[in-house]
């Protein structure tokens, strides 16, 4: 996994700026609010390949939640540049199009300046909303500078810790990129149109300046083509013999450049080369000359026979195509261990948008869910049927290891210095393929990930085919009709090459956090000192408090939004969220006797009318259980599913605070923690399970705890103005709003952790892990198992 290189080069380009730089594959979800909160942007930037579009979309409006509008959200990168439509959201303010380091200096001066967010039309490279809500892109920005002229990326910014960035064994690995763009036009990549068929170079000088500002002894060259230009690359090896700087050095490269070029191949060994990721795709010239490679097997076999000479890690690329037989795939593997590839990586070809593949066979695929596009699911109708293609897929793991016993050891054996340095990351790397094999190796996983967008029974011969759109309109990447969520875990669970899939869903992207050194919005200062000698100027900092929480804008209520969940996820979500379903009418109940106040104690009583309104609070239960009957969800589930440790720890601490602690505390967890988060929260909810097809009616639980009657809202109001009389009410409120808020926090984590966890193998042990270290979530109980433990106590929940 490599270091956020592009943001710390962004971040370089505004140095009279405070910047941070928050790498959320490697931090817990909520992590990025707390920066937030802490931090007060005024602009917060993330990029996005395909496959994490969503959750891109996802951190800004986690932005947007929880510093308000005055914030300022953009997106770019790859897929933004070739998909902007993607991210025509209300949580974006403007999309940058190709490269961004000119684009960003010039957007953070406008704002700097003060100047608004809907005038941007100077700025080229950008797609914004102007002042009549209308999308418009500023004129195309040149990529003709200098690469030499960049500042180097400001890797201060990235916090390091062992093991955060590696390949293999090798870490602690640092990355840089020394050329951008790739003069090949492959048609399953995009590369060479979004650098417009152009090829840049740092030169060999800057190149080193740079290697020796680097702590790190492994260094991974981000190039998309590395071995590309001779003169350049002999001009590398002689100013590193020159300097004498001693590193490992990993890049991709085309195989053909290392066929033709065998002395280069020795000098840059020499140099330091210890890993080549190279292209091989196919074990056929036809299936070659299909994706445009214009190379041969020959040459992709006379490759692989000069890494093993030199000692030269390989690590190749293979693609199983949709129209693979039984036989296609052994004859693949077959081909693999004849050539005797280090570290052979097997994919499933993906037409991925902005490439000629996506444009061509659009109308064959079968969604356009942006996380299927990870190159491990097949996003086009198969020959085999689904359930045969993905054994064959999943055999792989156990089809290829003579190719990497014929291709490692001659490695082993001529660079143990290498292998020495890199021993200690062993251990972690055996883990985390363990972790990794025991997904990839389950081809029943594939299947999971798909279940409820992509029939199983779908083949080439009953697949439909997809409408095209207009002539005039862009091939989208939008969301399915039917979605799912897929299966992978935090950075406890599979390794790097699914890291795709885990950004997409339970992390993030990384993430640039900048505010403006001569803005004149002022940081808010609500959460370290809320207290307050007017009662009422204390409220509306609590209520700032609450809006802006994690808890609020947790990353699975925004995901909801913008990740196209299936009605099966959104089961589990229900599942979870029954053991809540009634609490906070037991929780009046059990504060309403001890109310110190009769304008607290009319609220109490007007909340309770809400409650039973109807046929009492049971009806909230009986609404609930339609939307899971809707999810598909039987009254049995309900009952026997095993809860998150993180549920029925938030039913334990309400009923704790509104039982065992001061009234003001329970008051603050039933009133401000409950009563003005909930409807925030669940908006977020009925968002997603809307665009999901849910039907009003189904969704009649969610819209009354978004709806709160204002008669209600006041009475709170009065009731607190009342009792926030002096700082040490004021601080008792506010300790149970927080308590509150934070154990909605945790359940949404565990709901999220749920929502994950389903689709993957029964036998893979997921740790979870905090910034702080491991922790132990707790035992798992059924609402059966939970609802006696807690009857003894008078203080089940209708359930």
């Amino acid at each position: 996994m490599s270091e956020p290189v592009a943001l710390a080069q962004l971040a370089a380009m505004v140095p009279d700026h405070e910047v941070r730089i928050l790498d959320m594959r490697l931090e817990e979800d909520v992590e990025l609010n707390r920066v937030l909160l802490e931090f007060q942007p005024d602009l917060v930037g993330t990029t996005s390949m395909t496959t994490d579009c969503y959750q891109a979309k996802a951190v800004l409006e986690a932005a947007k939640g929880t510093l308000g509008p005055g914030c300022f959200t953009i997106v770019g990168g790859h897929h933004p540049t070739l998909s902007p439509a993607d991210f025509e959201a209300d949580c974006v303010d403007a999309i940058a199009l190709g490269e961004g380091e000119e684009t960003f200096e010039e957007l953070v001066a406008h704002l700097a300046a003060g100047k608004p967010f809907d005038a941007l039309h100077a700025i080229d490279g950008l797609r914004f909303r102007d002042a009549t809500n209308a999308w418009v892109t500023t004129e195309k920005r040149k990529q003709n500078r200098d690469l030499d002229s960049f500042p180097p990326p400001a890797r201060h910014l990235v916090r390091r810790r062992p093991g955060d960035y590696f390949f293999m064994t090798a870490g602690p690995m640092a990355s840089i990129s020394t050329s951008r763009g790739c003069s090949f036009d492959c048609n399953f990549c995009a590369i060479w149109e979004f650098y417009e068929r152009k090829t840049r170079f740092l030169s060999a000088e800057a190149i080193c300046d740079r290697l020796e500002q680097i702590e790190e002894r492994v260094v991974f060259f981000l190039d998309d083509n590395f071995l590309t230009n001779r003169t350049r690359l002999g001009q590398l090896c002689d100013e590193i013999e020159r300097r004498g700087i001693k590193k490992y050095y990993a890049t991709q490269g085309r195989t053909d450049f290392i066929a033709d070029n065998p002395e280069l191949m020795k000098r840059l060994r020499d140099a330091g080369l210890i890993m080549v990721l190279s292209g091989y795709e196919s074990n056929e010239e036809h299936g070659l000359e299909y994706l445009l490679k214009r190379t041969t097997v020959e040459k992709n076999r006379r490759a692989a026979e000069i890494m093993q000479e030199l000692g030269i890690i390989s690590t190749g690329i293979f693609m199983v195509r949709q129209d693979f037989s039984e036989e296609d795939f052994d004859r693949l593997y077959a081909h693999i261990n004849e050539l005797g590839v280090a570290i052979p990586l097997v994919s499933i070809l993906t037409p991925l948008p902005g490439t000629q593949l996506y444009r061509e066979r659009y109308e064959e695929l079968l969604t356009t869910d942006a996380r299927f596009f990870d190159l491990l699911h097949s996003v086009l109708p198969t020959k085999l049927p689904r359930e045969r293609f993905y054994e064959k897929f999943a055999a792989q793991r156990d089809s290829v290891w003579a190719s990497v016993r014929k291709g490692a050891l001659p490695a082993v054996r001529k660079r143990p210095a290498f292998f020495l340095h890199t021993f200690g990351g062993a251990l972690r790397w055996l883990k985390k393929r363990s972790a990794y094999f025991s997904i990839v190796r389950d081809p029943g996983s594939h299947l999971r990930d798909e279940l409820g967008t992509i029939p199983v029974g779908i083949t080439v011969e009953n697949a439909p085919l997809r409408a095209r759109p207009g002539p005039a309109a862009p091939v989208p990447l939008s969301a399915s009709p039917s979605l799912v969520q897929l299966r992978v875990a935090r950075a406890e669970g599979p390794a790097q090459h699914v890291l795709s899939v885990s950004e997409a869903v339970t992390a993030a992207d990384p993430v640039v956090v900048i505010p403006s050194a001569s803005s004149p919005r002022s940081k808010r200062q609500v959460h370290d000192a809320p207290f307050h000698d007017d009662p009422r100027e204390f409220l509306a900092r609590l209520r700032a408090f609450v809006r802006s929480h994690p808890a609020v804008n947790h990353p699975l209520l925004t995901r909801l939004v913008h990740v196209p969940f299936t009605r099966e996820d959104h089961k589990i979500l229900g599942l979870q969220h029954h053991a809540v379903v009634g609490l906070h009418t037991r929780c009046l109940e059990q504060l309403l006797p001890r109310a110190c106040g009769s304008e607290a104690r009319v609220w109490i009583l007007e909340a309770l009318l809400h409650e039973h309104e109807g046929a009492g609070r049971e009806v909230h239960v009986a609404r609930h259980r339609e939307y899971l009957l809707a999810a598909g969800a039987s009254d049995a589930e309900a009952l026997d599913t095993p809860l998150h440790a993180h549920v029925t720890a938030f039913v334990r601490a309400q009923l704790e605070l509104c039982t065992n602690e001061p009234f003001l505390v329970g008051l603050g967890a039933v009133g401000p923690g409950h009563e003005w988060s909930v409807p925030p929260m669940f908006s977020f909810v009925v968002r997603g399970l809307s665009r999901v097809g849910f039907t009003s009616d189904e969704l009649d639980y969610f819209h009354r705890c978004v709806r709160r009657p204002e008669r209600q809202e006041a009475w709170l109001e009065h009731a607190l103005v009342c009792c926030a009389d002096g700082h040490e009410a004021q601080a008792q409120i506010y300790e149970g709003t927080a308590a509150a808020l934070d154990a909605w926090a945790r359940l949404w984590t565990g709901v999220q952790r749920k929502m994950v966890r389903w689709r993957q193998p029964a036998n893979l042990h997921v740790r979870s892990q905090s910034a702080h270290g491991r922790y132990d979530e707790g035992k798992e109980l059924t609402l059966r198992q939970f609802s006696r433990e807690l009857v003894p106590r008078r203080m089940l929940p209708t359930a």
